[in-house]
Parts: C-alpha cells; sequence; structure tokens
C-alpha cells in the first residue's frame, strides 16, 4: 500500500487533464485472467452467460501464447462482440503483475472512447441488469471513475470503471515502470479520487473476513462466503460481488435466480 494514503494526506488533482471531456456508455469491458486463475475465468463467464446475455463488447486479456478456446466460445455465446488481446507476461508477484496487466490494458483501451469496466476474475454478476443498471448510474454521475470507495485507504477499488484515457490522468504511474510500484489503485487515487462516483451499494466489496465470519478490511483472511455473509452483503442493488476468488456466490445467486447449471 501507498504510506501516504494511510498516514498523510497526499495532494491530490482538483482539475481534470487538458482536453478531457466525459465520455457516455455503452462501456468497453475489460476481463483479464491468466492460466493461474483460467478456472476461475471460465466459472465466471459461464454464470454470466447463464444469467444474461449483454450486447457489450468484451475485452478478453491474457498473456502471449496461452490459448484459452474455451473462455472465447462462452464469450461469444454471451456478448455482443469479443476481442482478444494478447500481452507479455509478468512472473513477478503482487502487486507488479497486476500493475503490468493494468498499465497494458491502459494502452490497449486509450484510443477508444469509450469508458471501460475493469471486470476482475473475483467480481460475479450479482442480476441480469448488472451491467445496464451500472451504465445507467454512470449516465446519470457524468464522472469519468465511478467503483467502490475504500475508505480506510481513500482509493477506488481497482475493479471500477474508468474513462478511455486514464493514463493522461495519472502521469506519476504511467511515467514509471509500473513493475516497481505500489498497488496501481493506490498510486493513482490522488490524481482521480475529487473525479470518482462512489458505488459501494452496487458494488459489495467485501475485502477479508475475521474469524468469526464478518467482514473485515484488515483481516488477512481470504473472504470465506457462506450464506451469512452472502445475505448480508449482498442486496437488491448489487450488481458486482468483489472478492469472491472461488466463485463461492454463484450457487447462492443460481438459487436466487432460479437458475440451473
Amino acid at each position: 500500500m501507498n504510506p501516504d494514503l494511510m498516514r498523510g494526506s497526499p495532494v491530490c488533482r482538483t482539475t481534470p487533464p487538458e482536453g478531457y471531456q466525459w465520455e457516455a456508455p455503452p462501456f468497453n469491458v475489460v476481463f483479464q485472467f491468466c492460466a493461474k486463475d483460467y478456472g476461475q475465468a471460465l466459472k465466471v463467464l459461464q454464470w454470466s452467460k447463464d444469467l444474461s446475455k449483454q450486447p457489450n463488447t468484451i475485452h478478453l486479456v491474457t498473456d502471449e501464447g496461452f490459448r484459452c478456446n474455451t473462455a472465447i466460445q462462452i464469450a461469444n455465446e454471451s456478448w455482443g462482440n469479443v476481442v482478444l488481446h494478447h500481452i507479455k507476461p509478468c512472473s513477478s508477484p503482487w502487486p507488479a503483475c497486476n500493475n503490468h496487466v493494468f498499465a497494458e490494458t491502459c494502452k490497449i483501451m486509450k484510443d477508444l472512447g469509450k469508458p471501460w469496466l475493469l471486470w476482475e476474475t473475483d467480481m460475479i454478476p450479482a442480476r441480469p441488469d448488472w451491467l445496464q443498471a451500472l451504465e445507467n448510474e454512470y449516465s446519470k454521475a457524468c464522472r469519468p471513475f465511478m467503483g467502490a470507495w475504500v475508505d480506510t485507504y481513500d482509493i477506488l477499488n481497482g475493479g471500477a470503471v474508468y474513462p478511455s484515457d486514464v493514463i493522461s490522468w495519472s502521469p506519476s504511474f504511467f511515467g514509471a515502470s509500473p513493475i516497481h510500484q505500489s498497488a496501481f489503485d493506490c498510486v493513482i487515487a490522488p490524481d482521480i479520487i475529487w473525479f470518482v462516483h462512489p458505488v459501494n451499494h452496487m458494488m459489495a466489496n467485501v475485502f477479508f473476513t475475521k474469524p468469526n465470519g464478518r467482514p473485515s478490511l484488515m483481516a488477512p483472511l481470504v473472504p470465506v462466503w457462506n450464506r451469512e455473509l452472502f445475505d448480508w452483503a449482498v442486496t437488491h442493488n448489487t450488481c458486482l460481488i468483489h472478492r469472491d476468488k472461488k466463485g463461492q456466490t454463484i450457487g447462492f445467486l443460481r438459487e436466487k435466480f432460479a437458475i440451473r447449471e
């Protein structure tokens, strides 16, 4: 984590980059995965397909040389258009690997002229109109960034909606090697935080759980999504559930919407 965000008050950008203009939906949707989380990626793509088909373009971002024919097939059956991007792999541990993929994705999205949703493999769609609801909210807010605000660190969680050109917003991050910096959502936070539309009510974020099963931002336990946590965290407003590393909430959602595997 960026220590300035936890202990101090870093100077924050208060004006947008020169030439900035707000971009309206529809979103480009970016779905990133690699060999390590490919099983989870397939599970989430299949659930999204079973829940509802989407008219948007989905951009699959994965490592060079990695074959992902099944992911492409599922995406073709459930999204309006599918674009596959291969990027150079990064073997460094978190946050370097995440920073690398984010930076490469921002380069891809820069000239497409549409806002984009970074849909991570631990983000589970929670209702059939999940994407349309997020687009409607984004249109009402008319702000370039939208997602779950993490008040403890005063950051926008990385799985969020971004303008097409993120690079011009944060020269501090993109001007240096991404693999040698703190987590990207912490580094770019001072550059974007005044331009964020928080939608915590639409993105249920549980980062850790305590031994008693309650949510926590600090306890180092990967969330275990049991029925109690699901019923407490997921409301009628929830569009995406984060962080569900094993897809445990999908079973509860299948039961809720009577959708069989």
